[in-house]
């Protein structure tokens, strides 16, 4: 193989491999762990260093992106590709299309919003979208050559895993139902996540760069690989991505007793008001 048959990912120099849960796929997720786990024992560490560490990270995830844009670029004047400069396709390869990948453009935007909410956002869709590749890689580990390609999907899954759990054990994350205000309230993470509900209907009806952002339309890869029909897979769906971005929040909640402490005040001011009106 050629290094520009590498580099632009020519598929006729590459063969088909189902490398799920092989030695590479394997390998790479033990050493996802690894290095979380080592990066989680710089929580007491101070500020500065806990920060330089995460943007390390997300510097690693915008030098995948900027290149495989750049090769993008590259790839239409070194091979004269008729209508690859259209708005059409400079949008699908320009744009943050399926959800891993705006899952890593807020990670990039994390670092520059610097906000609490922001981070549990970003670490709580970037883990979910980790966490479904490595467990079913549909990208990355299909071919017998690593092209840059398959390395830009490995890598960029690999930096989501890890710094999503950066974040979180790092203490960048802090997941509070309310702080006191509905400002200061879950409800912001809740907007971001209609946020990019709509960018993915943006891309779907009115760019048309992609089908299928988030996996919710009938006919996707997850809906056959479970063998559902679609009105269960979308219940199952709307059930699952409510119980696991709250489980963040119940999670912390307990461990730091004030999930008990937040229903127990509205609880007793409700109490106090009946018994009033009893009077």
């Amino acid at each position: 193989m050629t290094f520009r048959e590498w580099i632009f990912s020519d598929p006729d120099a590459n063969i088909p491999f189902n490398g799920a849960w092989q030695l590479g796929h394997i390998l790479t997720l033990i050493a996802c762990i690894l290095i979380a786990i080592g990066i989680s024992f710089l929580r007491k560490k101070d500020i500065k260093i806990r920060t330089w560490v995460i943007r390390g990270l997300i510097f690693g995830l915008l030098f995948f992106e900027l290149t495989r844009r750049g090769i993008y670029i590259a790839n239409g004047f070194v091979n004269h590709i008729k209508g690859w400069y259209s708005f059409h396709h400079i949008l699908r390869n320009m744009l943050p299309r399926p959800w891993c990948a705006m899952s890593v453009w807020c990670l990039i935007l994390s670092i520059l919003i610097d906000k609490k909410y922001f981070y549990n956002f970003s670490a709580a869709s970037a883990l979910l979208n980790a966490v479904i590749f490595f467990a079913y890689p549909a990208a990355g580990f299909i071919n017998v050559y690593v092209q840059f390609e398959n390395l830009y999907s490995i890598g960029t899954h690999a930096l989501l895993l890890i710094t999503s759990i950066s974040l979180i054990t790092l203490k960048f994350t802090d997941f509070k139902y309310t702080e006191g205000s509905i400002k200061k309230s879950a409800i912001r993470e809740v907007i971001c996540f209609l946020v990019i509900l709509v960018y993915s209907f943006i891309q779907m009806y009115i760019f048309k760069i992609e089908k299928d952002p988030m996996y919710f339309m009938k006919g996707n890869d997850v809906q056959k690989t479970l063998g559902l029909e679609y009105p269960t897979y979308l219940f199952l769906y709307i059930i699952f991505i409510i119980v696991y971005y709250n489980s963040f929040y119940i999670i912390q909640g307990i461990s730091n007793k004030t999930i008990i402490l937040n229903f127990r005040k509205p609880i007793k001011k409700y109490s106090r008001r009946l018994v009033r009106y009893k009077k």
